[in-house]
C-alpha cells in the first residue's frame, strides 16, 4: 500500500471514529449529558469535550514529529491537565462542546491525510510510553484508541 493510500485510510478511520462521536453526541438528551461515565468520574459532556481536546493534542504531537520534536508530556502532566479540563468544562453548554468536537477534528483529519510515507514512519521517544519509540502512524492509531475508549465509556454510562 502506498503512503497516500495509507494516510487516506488512516484519515478515513479518524473521520469515521469522529462521526460515531458526533452521532452519539447528537443523540444525547440534557439528562444524558450529565450522566457520569464509569471509570472516568466525568459526565458525558466533559468526556466528549476531552475527546475534542485529544484531537488537538494528537494534531500537535504529529505536527511536532514532522518538525523533529518528540512528545515530552508525561502521564502525570496529562492527568493534571485532564483534571483541570474536567473542572473548566463541567458546565460547558452542549452546543459549545459539539462545535469544539467539529472544529478540532477537521485539522487533525487533514494533517493525517497529508502524511507521506516518510512522515508516517517518523519516530521519536515518547515520555507517555516510558521513552519507547513511537512512529507518527502509531500516534494516529493511539488517537483512534483514545477516541474509541472514551466513546465506549460514554455509551456504557447510558447502557448502550
Amino acid at each position: 500500500m502506498d503512503a497516500a493510500t495509507r494516510a487516506a485510510e488512516l484519515a478515513d478511520m479518524v473521520g469515521a471514529a469522529h462521526g460515531r462521536v458526533m452521532s452519539f453526541a447528537a443523540g444525547c438528551s440534557d439528562a444524558d449529558w450529565t450522566s457520569v461515565c464509569p471509570g472516568e468520574t466525568w459526565p458525558i459532556g466533559v468526556v466528549l469535550d476531552h475527546i475534542a481536546d485529544g484531537y488537538r493534542a494528537f494534531d500537535g504531537w504529529i505536527r511536532g514529529y514532522l518538525e523533529g520534536h518528540p512528545v515530552r508530556v508525561t502521564r502525570e502532566q496529562i492527568e493534571a491537565m485532564n483534571a483541570e479540563h474536567a473542572v473548566a468544562t463541567a458546565t460547558r453548554p452542549r452546543l459549545d462542546t459539539v462545535a469544539h468536537l467539529a472544529s478540532a477534528s477537521e485539522s487533525t483529519i487533514a494533517v493525517v491525510r497529508g502524511l507521506s510515507h516518510d512522515q508516517l514512519a517518523i519516530a521519536h521517544p515518547m515520555a507517555l510510553r516510558g521513552g519507547e519509540t513511537v512512529s507518527a502512524e502509531q500516534l494516529v492509531q493511539a488517537l483512534l484508541r483514545h477516541t474509541a475508549g472514551h466513546l465506549q465509556s460514554c455509551r456504557q454510562a447510558l447502557g448502550r
